[in-house]
Order: C-alpha cells, then structure tokens, then sequence
C-alpha cells in the first residue's frame, strides 16, 4: 500500500480501540485514489446495515 496518510490512519485505530470502539479496518491495495474509494464502498456498506 502507497499511502500517505495510513500511518495517522493506523494510529486513529489504536486510538479507538483502546477507547473500547469495535471497528472493522480495511485496507485497500495501491494509492488513495478513486480505485482505493470504491474498493472501500463495496466492502464498507454491507457492513453497515449489518443487524446485531
């Protein structure tokens, strides 16, 4: 992964989870583009009308 701003992005999750969040992490390959949005969107709305 080419991306800038995934270490501030790795530390917001640590961040969270040691606050006691439950979150998921994705990570998608290459740049943070438009190729990298949309990989994100498919794998990010099925996980949000997920019933509990």
């Amino acid at each position: 992964m080419n991306d800038a701003l995934l270490p501030k992005n790795q530390q917001l999750i640590a961040d969270l989870k040691d606050k006691g969040f439950s979150l998921t992490a994705v990570k998608a390959p290459g740049t943070h583009d438009w190729t990298a949005w949309h990989y994100s969107l498919i794998h990010f709305l099925p996980l949000i009308f997920q019933k509990d």
